[in-house]
């Protein structure tokens, strides 16, 4: 297969996927895989701002479809492609001008999308809803309807990989959909502290300030990140009391509510309990089930009912192993062709999968000992600050599986691991979260030690 050949069979299968002015914008006449080998497709963009918005877009959607056409895991790169620009400046028939007007106004809230730093695929269509988070949803619709007149601040907060990140820029895409002439903007704790810090280095704050104070609505994902930080804090109150007072929309998440945020200034706190506060709990067996079916759907690929009510049954830490459990299983049945079965779900499963039919009561200390264990590292080389990878993987598989198996928290775990911050704790936990739905080798060595923890 050329690359000509490979690329007109993938504007097929995205033309069926992308709405028409979607499509229209970013891949017809527009895109081209200008090379590609076993281990690589390079999609040529026509410029710079091209592909840097497809690649922050449509990467993961490109590499799905690009797998399953070439029978391989191939890794996806964008490169600029001078010969598409006689294609940029060629007229266009009038036939195709039918939907001029619906495709400028869709390209102009993606160009929207990307400034406010949202993710394509958290929409309220994508959220499942349930009674685990039915009310924070229903608070999040009124949000995005009527954004700084009933819910003022909206504090959402919940466990890890529960869907909290999910609705917030679900909040802001329908913000944008609804009432376009408003500015959004979304960003981390931590992204916040990080600009924060580098606009005071390079005295640059008026600049720092006008960015978030400028907007209309702030969605701000962890902001227990602050706490702790007494600068940051200062700068944070300041910048929700000149939005709130102007009549602008914030949204926060957190891992616990207001009070429990451990060093966070009381007038800070009090700030956070202003408006509406609201949580999300982890799903029952039904709701996941539910979750499985809506990501089957959207992907278009069709799973054993057997198959899912397996995987809600067993994997139930977080709706993000969840679905990583569900790639892992589809990536894996596709690319070595095995049946979609129970036998191949328990094998890519284990990582994620509570054994049940134990007697034994684990604690923390078994579980810090068995991976100290497993990765032949000392204690005291965990508890310390060295950073080199054979000690920062032990640790942070340490805090993985303390959150996720024994639901401990942040805090908790940090007094264990050496008296950390509660902060290094989230991001560890997060990584390897994301890192065993691609990573099969981490998500094995996981499974393993895991059961070796209940023999």
């Amino acid at each position: 297969m050329t690359a000509k050949e490979l690329w007109e069979k993938a504007l097929l299968e995205l033309q069926e996927k992308l709405s028409k002015p979607n499509y229209q914008t970013w891949f017809k006449n527009k895109t081209s895989v200008t090379s590609f080998d076993e281990k690589t497709v390079e999609i040529g963009c026509l410029n710079t701002y091209a592909k840097d918005f497809l690649d922050k877009r449509y990467s993961t959607l490109l590499k799905e479809v690009l797998d399953r056409l070439t029978n391989k895991d191939v890794k996806v790169r964008f490169v600029v492609d001078k010969t598409l620009e006689k294609a940029k400046t060629t007229p266009v028939p009038l036939f195709d001008l039918e939907d001029t007007e619906d495709k400028t106004k869709e390209s102009t809230i993606d160009h929207k999308v990307m400034l406010a730093n949202l993710n394509l695929k958290y929409t309220f269509d994508s959220f499942v809803v349930g009674n685990n988070n039915r009310l924070a949803h229903a608070v999040a619709i009124s949000v995005s309807k009527l954004p700084a007149k009933s819910y003022n601040p909206f504090f959402l907060y919940g466990g890890v990989g529960v869907g909290k990140t999910h609705l917030m820029h679900a909040i802001g895409h329908e913000i944008l959909r609804t009432l376009p002439n408003l500015k959004v903007l979304y960003c981390t704790g931590e992204s916040f502290t990080n600009e924060m810090i580098e606009a005071i280095q390079n005295r640059r704050t008026g600049g720092f300030r006008s960015k978030y104070r400028g907007i209309d609505v702030l969605l701000i994902d962890d902001i227990q990140f602050i706490a702790g930080r007494d600068t940051t804090q200062e700068e944070f109150f300041h910048t929700f009391n000149d939005l709130h007072s102007s009549g602008k929309q914030v949204v926060m998440t957190s891992d616990r509510p207001p009070k429990d945020i451990a060093k966070l200034e009381a007038r800070v706190k009090s700030r956070f309990e202003w408006g509406m506060i609201a949580d999300i709990q982890i799903p029952d067996t039904d709701m996941r089930e539910a979750i499985l079916l809506s990501k089957c759907k959207e992907k278009n690929i069709s799973v054993p009912q057997e198959v899912l009510h397996y995987l809600a049954e067993n994997v139930t830490s977080s709706i993000r192993d969840l679905e990583g459990s569900l790639t892992r299983l589809v990536t894996t049945s596709t690319l070595l062709n095995k049946p979609l079965n129970l036998e191949l779900a328990a094998q890519v499963a284990a990582p994620e999968v509570r054994p049940v039919k134990t007697s034994r009561v684990l604690n923390a200390k078994d579980i810090i000992d068995k991976v100290c264990e497993y990765y032949n590292v000392k204690l005291s080389d965990i508890k310390s600050p060295k950073r080199h990878a054979e000690i920062a993987l032990p640790r942070q598989v340490i805090m993985y599986i303390l959150r996720t198996d024994l639901g401990l928290q942040l805090m908790g775990i940090a007094k264990l691991l050496g008296g950390r911050d509660h902060t290094t704790i989230m991001y560890g936990v997060d990584k390897i979260s994301k890192t065993v739905e691609k990573d099969t080798n981490l998500s094995g060595q996981i499974g393993e030690i895991r059961t070796s923890l209940h023999n």
